[in-house]
């Protein structure tokens, strides 16, 4: 959907870009680095900059609940 897209594009770049947490026996992904997020918002020059931000890091949360259900 072209609504999506500069989330989309922002997802690619950042998707690696984590906060992790020790649970005693492995490292595990909590959050996106927020950071990053803005950083790429940023350099796209997103108008759109809020919106983008919370449906990349929807994406990003239910493609992380999905592996967990795994």
């Amino acid at each position: 959907m072209k609504e999506n897209e500069d989330a989309a594009r922002v997802f690619f770049k950042v998707r690696g870009q984590t906060i992790l947490a020790f649970n005693g026996e492995r490292n595990i992904p909590v959050d996106l680095n927020h950071l990053a997020v803005w950083a790429m918002i940023d350099a796209y020059g997103i108008k759109d900059r809020i919106g983008t931000f919370e449906k990349v890091l929807r994406c990003w949360h239910e493609l992380r609940k999905n592996e967990d259900e795994d």
